[in-house]
């Protein structure tokens, strides 16, 4: 946590630490990387969690689906919108809050063509 969360305030220079992090065996370790991600306001964090969402487990892409709605702006709203529409309950809800986070047109238009009503 705290590790990552250090990692997360060097910007650009640790992304490569988090590209390994995201892609570890172990699903806590990856769920805390998209957690500290959120907190990285680099173009290079949003395309690390635009892959991140990604994840086969539910855990890692919804960490990384609340990530996107803190730190993605309106550039993360196509990907959120689609993860939106993913199998897991878990992951839809993530995906949902993060758009209501961003806000704004694009990702009021999202909510509405996944029939959620905004906030």
């Amino acid at each position: 946590g705290y590790a990552a969360a250090a990692l997360a305030r060097m910007g650009d220079a640790a992304m490569p630490a988090f590209a390994r992090l995201l892609i570890d065996t172990d699903r806590d370790v990856r769920a805390a990387a998209a957690v500290a991600l959120g907190g990285a306001s680099t173009v290079s964090a949003r395309a690390l969690l635009e892959v991140a969402v990604l994840d086969g487990d539910e855990v890692v892409a919804g960490c990384a689906a609340e990530s996107l709605g803190r730190t993605g702006g309106a550039a993360a709203v196509p990907v959120l919108a689609a993860v939106a529409c993913r199998e897991s309950e878990w992951v839809r809800y993530a995906a949902t809050c993060a758009l209501r986070d961003i806000g704004g047109e694009a990702a009021e238009r999202a909510l509405a063509e996944l029939g959620v009503v905004p906030r």
